[in-house]
């Protein structure tokens, strides 16, 4: 049976009660233990703080559920469980590029050996907190092989061209293609939520916390920005904050940016596995201006790494090379 679980990580073992889909039409209740775990908050390997926006981990623990009586925990039954999706809120007016996104897979994996086995990632529209609409025609697969569970390691994935929004949109991880596969999702403690984290199950999808009788988490997909949008020479602002890149950089890393409203800011270069290669406090920053970064790169690795502009708990991603 193929599963794909959400599974929790805590402080202590304790347990709750929440609705499951059951079959099509139908939710039953169910009873789920937690699995002991070392208490983690964002900060440890990610470097994302509390109160990702959308409101991600506010009580600073990065969570997974599971089943450990037998059954799933947002996974995939008799292949009726098809995709799972987290949505964002595009507020500024102009266009926003998404050229990939970052997911979050913690707790056991059982790999099958079917090579063909993988996760598609798409961007879809997020009207009434549920994606209908695919937006453009692109996608992104990642390997089952591939993927990493070592706790909040990035599993970043780039679509072959960028796809624009200009509206609310969500980003959508397909399950069609799991074989016997077994991995979990990371998300946010349950009641962290804000309702815009969904899933399908078999034609339709539903919202965690109408699905799951109030069990309402985020799930740990997140969007990166295409280099050449969200510049400082533009209208569009997202996650709180425009940026401008040298790219490719040698040496020295040099960016400007601006942030929407007035922010403590912190600047940040990671590799695409998450790992924090420099980080710089830039203390408050008040809207209405421009701000530079210059950074001294000259002892990091030739290749690819993210930049994390970071405005009061929201995240502005952006994907650089290092020459």
């Amino acid at each position: 049976m193929k599963k794909v679980y959400i599974l929790i990580v805590m402080l202590f073992i304790t347990s709750i009660t929440f609705a499951q889909i059951g079959h099509v039409g139908s939710i039953t209740s169910k009873k789920f233990n937690h699995i002991m775990a070392t208490a983690k908050t964002p900060t440890d390997t990610t470097g994302f703080s509390t109160n990702f926006f959308p409101t991600f981990a506010v009580g600073g623990i990065v969570t997974t559920f599971t089943d450990l009586s037998g059954g799933y925990c947002f996974g995939v039954n008799g292949n009726a469980f098809k995709a799972v999706a987290q949505g964002y809120t595009h507020l500024s007016p102009g266009t926003i590029g998404i050229e990939g996104a970052i997911a979050f897979f913690c707790g056991e994996v059982s790999k099958s050996s079917d090579a063909t086995s993988k996760l598609t990632f798409t961007i879809f529209n997020k009207p009434d907190s549920v994606p209908t609409t695919q937006v453009g025609t692109v996608s992104a697969d990642l390997l089952f092989s591939a993927c990493d569970t070592n706790f909040l390691a990035f599993n970043t994935v780039s679509f072959p061209s960028v796809i624009p929004v200009s509206a609310d949109f969500s980003i959508v991880c397909s399950l069609l293609n799991i074989k016997t596969d077994t991995i979990g999702f990371a998300a946010d403690q349950d009641g962290e939520g804000n309702g815009w984290a969904a899933f399908k199950y078999n034609t339709t999808w539903y919202t965690y916390n109408n699905g799951y009788g109030g069990l309402n988490p985020n799930m740990a997909l997140f969007a990166i920005v295409d280099v050449n949008y969200v510049g400082i020479d533009q209208n569009a602002f997202f996650q709180g904050a425009k940026m401008t890149i040298q790219n490719p950089a040698v040496d020295n890393l040099n960016v400007s940016y601006a942030v929407e409203k007035d922010s403590k800011v912190t600047f940040e270069l990671l590799t695409l596995k998450g790992q924090v290669v420099l980080t710089q406090d830039e203390g408050f920053k008040a809207q209405g201006n421009v701000y530079n970064i210059n950074a001294n790169i000259s002892n990091l690795a030739a290749g690819t790494y993210l930049c994390s502009l970071n405005t009061n708990g929201q995240r502005l991603i952006k994907k650089i090379v290092v020459e």
